[in-house]
């Protein structure tokens, strides 16, 4: 069986990948998808960025199975990245707040034969909220390293109301219902 490997720095995507119970290392992806963002947009910016994170470590790991993982979160034709700061988490929450955003996590598994690459989305409703709430949500869930300002699997599930999406881990940033079935067709033994 060939080592698997999430090409991520992403705490909450290995926290997801550990729930498949399948041995894996955790590398960061060299390649820096910053220098990148402003040359596309949408699914075809997330599917670029997770190819390439995935290629990146390839490049290195040739034996290996890559996971790598792209999000991107848009409110029309806005796109909302990770905000770093309180000021701009606060912003995007008041953007946010009162309207229906879509997020897409897209995904590429890679080895030296398959190149995997899918796309899964969910449109969320995030409710009316009032200033208080948004600067109580931020102070108490510090969501600065999550595009949109928000932890849906923490207590940023209180400011919607409705999300739909075929898988809820989506959302979070690793879509492991679709990747779980991929990684059974190249033999991975999930569960």
């Amino acid at each position: 069986m060939s080592q698997l490997i999430l090409a991520s720095k992403s705490n909450y995507k290995r926290e997801l990948l550990n729930q498949l119970n399948v041995p894996f290392l955790n590398i960061a992806p060299s390649f820096i998808e910053e220098e990148h963002k402003s040359e596309k947009t949408g699914i075809d910016l997330s599917e670029f960025l997770a190819y390439q994170k995935a290629q990146s470590i390839l490049d290195v790991h040739r034996n290996s199975v890559i996971i790598a993982c792209d999000q991107t979160i848009y409110l029309e034709k806005q796109r909302f990245d990770k905000p770093h700061t309180k000021e701009k988490a606060i912003a995007q929450l008041k953007q946010l707040q009162g309207k229906t955003h879509h997020l897409t996590s897209t995904y590429c598994i890679l080895n030296k034969d398959n190149q995997i690459l899918k796309s899964i989305s969910a449109t969320l409703k995030m409710r009316a909220l009032t200033n208080d709430e948004i600067i109580r949500y931020i102070e108490i869930d510090k969501p600065f390293d999550c595009a949109g300002s928000y932890k849906l699997e923490s207590l940023g599930i209180s400011l919607f109301d409705s999300i739909n999406t075929e898988d809820f881990t989506t959302i979070t940033g690793l879509p492991l219902i679709s990747i779980s079935k991929d990684l059974r067709t190249l033999g991975f033994k999930i569960p």
